[in-house]
């Protein structure tokens, strides 16, 4: 009984645990995203690489 316990809160764990770097995966992504449409965006209004270069150093 005590294994099994022992088990099932591991597993809890290892969900929790899942669940906690797939939500930060997609904040990352999401980040991700939305930094390279406003780059897009700048760049269309600079027509210039150096906002590219800044923004990339910055980061």
């Amino acid at each position: 009984m005590k294994d099994i316990l022992l088990l099932s809160l591991s597993l809890a764990s290892l969900g929790k645990a899942f669940f906690f770097f797939l939500a930060t995966c997609f904040v990352f992504a999401g980040w991700l995203l939305l930094v390279l449409v406003w780059l897009e965006h700048a760049d269309s209004k600079s027509k210039g690489v150096s906002n590219k270069v800044n923004i990339f150093f910055f980061i």
